[in-house]
């Protein structure tokens, strides 16, 4: 059985997706200091809609949970362009004594795409800061998208299947 050029050349072409570059090398480094900052895990939001921002920040050394009484805490977010909506806004620790909370009005969500935030907070002594980015969509639902590797794998499938079922078919035939 003899494979044409542009047959071989095809299946290789569908291959191409197929092949990944090896990710750039971590160092992880284990602190045991500083303030650890945990957030809700909220990915999507709708557009225009107030939502609720809340942290809880801890001393990673010991677990202890941090009050208002040491400790401030700020919020930056960015919108999908990069521009800071909010710059730095001190978030109010709130009445229970858990957490710091801020509310953020719908008028800071008015482009629909990825958004990100950013939390800092800081001690005397020590400091910490998290960042987490979430997507704000028309009807604050996930966008899905449909995976363009199944539609590559099903057309390779049917030049394989074609070229293996019709051996003596030839583009190059004159």
């Amino acid at each position: 059985m003899k494979f044409s050029p542009i047959f071989i050349f095809l299946f290789l072409l569908v291959l191409t997706p197929f092949i990944f570059a090896q990710p750039p090398a971590q160092v992880n480094l284990n602190i045991d200091t500083g303030i650890g900052i945990e957030f809700t895990k909220i990915e999507v939001f709708e557009n225009n809609q107030v939502h609720f921002f809340n942290v809880h920040a801890f001393n990673r050394s010991d677990g202890v949970r941090l009050t208002n009484a040491t400790t401030q805490c700020f919020l930056h977010l960015f919108d999908n362009t990069g521009f800071h909506v909010v710059n730095q806004v001190e978030m109010e620790f709130d009445t229970l004594g858990l957490d710091w909370d801020l509310n953020i009005t719908g008028g800071n969500f008015t482009r629909n795409g990825e958004y990100s935030t950013l939390v800092t907070c800081n001690a005397t002594t020590i400091g910490g800061f998290a960042s987490f980015g979430f997507e704000v969509t028309q009807d604050g639902l996930a966008n899905v998208v449909f995976p363009q590797q199944f539609s590559v794998i099903a057309l390779g499938i049917i030049l394989i299947m074609f070229g293996l079922l019709n051996p003596r078919y030839n583009l190059m035939k004159s």
